[in-house]
């Protein structure tokens, strides 16, 4: 696994434990995904992975997404 994927793995892991157990995910399922755990996922700038660094990016391939 390479340092990209390593990074973003630890940070999914660590915003999923942090805000998605049981209760949450139902929760989700009914309703839709929470406005303020995606601002989260666009803070950390994970919705970027497959974007080249130019475009402020990560320049990901799929994999690592």
């Amino acid at each position: 696994m390479n340092e990209l994927r390593n990074i973003l793995e630890e940070s999914v892991n660590r915003l999923c434990a942090e805000h998605l157990d049981g209760d949450a995910l139902t929760h989700i399922e009914e309703t839709g995904w929470p406005g303020d755990l995606w601002q989260q996922v666009v803070d950390q700038g994970i919705h970027l992975v497959l974007a080249d660094e130019a475009a402020g990016g990560m320049n990901g391939v799929w994999a690592d997404a």
